[in-house]
């Protein structure tokens, strides 16, 4: 469906195949108490592939815990339910708008903020300090002439926590 919005408006948005999407988010292992953070998300597809790797690793760790019958109840059930905080920036209104689409299409709701805002993540770096991400997963991919690849380089960079991983 993004693919076919794409080819009719005739957009230069690319989505990344989802092969390299799912490779890139296993190679950083974003585990469910990290941001993870796309500052070019496009239609969110990292964002949704983090997710639903946080739920894989989740439930196995859920299924390995219940098998060693030493887990109390107390604890587990409030971990389990943690998720990964997520946070897109995306600068064309359209894609924003085709981002949170798919983001609801996957479940990822997280009342009262919005999983992809709308805006140039460079320029809200500069203007209001965003959090450090301890995941930065994005495709540099350029269709505006204001940017250029050192400036996200430089933006993830700075944006990452110590000892944070970006693919």
């Amino acid at each position: 469906l993004l693919a076919q919005c794409a080819r009719e408006m005739h957009s230069e948005l690319f989505i990344a195949p989802r092969p390299l999407v799912d490779l890139m988010v296993i190679l950083t292992q974003p585990q469910p108490d990290e941001l993870i953070h796309d500052p070019l998300a496009g239609v969110a597809s990292f964002l949704v592939a983090a997710d639903q790797y946080v739920q894989v690793i989740s439930e196995d760790w859920s299924e390995k815990a219940a098998s060693t019958a030493e887990v109390q109840d107390s604890g587990i059930d409030e971990e389990l339910e943690e998720k990964p905080l997520l946070m897109g920036i995306e600068p064309n209104l359209t894609w924003q708008r085709l981002a949170l689409m798919n983001c609801l299409l996957h479940h990822l709701d997280y009342f009262p903020a919005l999983p992809v805002q709308w805006g140039n993540s460079l320029l809200l770096g500069k203007e209001r300090p965003l959090p450090p991400a301890d995941v930065i997963l994005s495709m540099l991919i350029f269709t505006q002439k204001q940017a250029t690849p050192e400036d996200f380089l430089e933006y993830i960079y700075r944006h990452l926590k110590p000892g944070g991983r970006a693919a």
